[in-house]
This record gives structure tokens, C-alpha cells and sequence, in this order.
């Protein structure tokens, strides 16, 4: 009878998506604080932690679309705000 004393037991991969859709959510909310003009210096934080998630799972195959998402809505977000602050559309 065969048995596997000595070897240890696998364990399953653990699921790199969570972080995609962290990333992705932080990306959503730079874009949505950067297009507010107030609170646009309040995008910078989540932008550069969404950046860094982003590029994370971009070497990632089951959460790359979501690492793209991700960088892609951080520079927009952060091009938007400071294309307001810096046009004078608001005085």
C-alpha cells in the first residue's frame, strides 16, 4: 500500500484577481477625485497606489486586463486634474 508520509500536501495557487479589482478600484477613484477641482490633491495617494497594483498585475496573466484598467484610469485621472487646476477654468 502506497502512501505519501513524507511529502507535503499541495496547495492550490491563490487568486491574483482581488487585486486586479483593487487596483481597478482605485483607479475608478482617482479618476472621480481628479475630476473634482477641490479635491483633485486628494487623487494623488490612491493614484500611486492604483499605479503600483496596476503594474503589479499587469505581470499577471488572469488579472492583466484589470493591471491595464487600472493604469489607464490612474493617468487619467491624475491628466484630468491637473488639467484643471492648471487651465484656470476655475478662476
Amino acid at each position: 500500500m502506497w502512501h505519501d508520509a513524507g511529502v507535503p500536501p499541495r496547495r492550490p495557487a491563490p487568486a491574483v484577481e482581488p487585486l486586479g479589482y483593487l487596483a481597478a478600484g482605485l483607479g475608478v477613484l482617482t479618476l472621480l477625485l481628479g475630476l473634482s477641482y477641490l479635491l483633485t490633491p486628494l487623487a494623488l495617494p490612491p493614484a500611486l497606489l492604483g499605479t503600483f497594483l496596476g503594474l503589479l498585475c499587469r505581470g499577471m496573466e488572469e488579472a492583466r486586463t484589470l493591471g491595464n484598467l487600472a493604469l489607464a484610469l490612474c493617468a487619467l485621472g491624475v491628466g484630468a486634474g491637473l488639467l484643471l487646476v492648471f487651465s484656470g477654468a476655475y478662476g
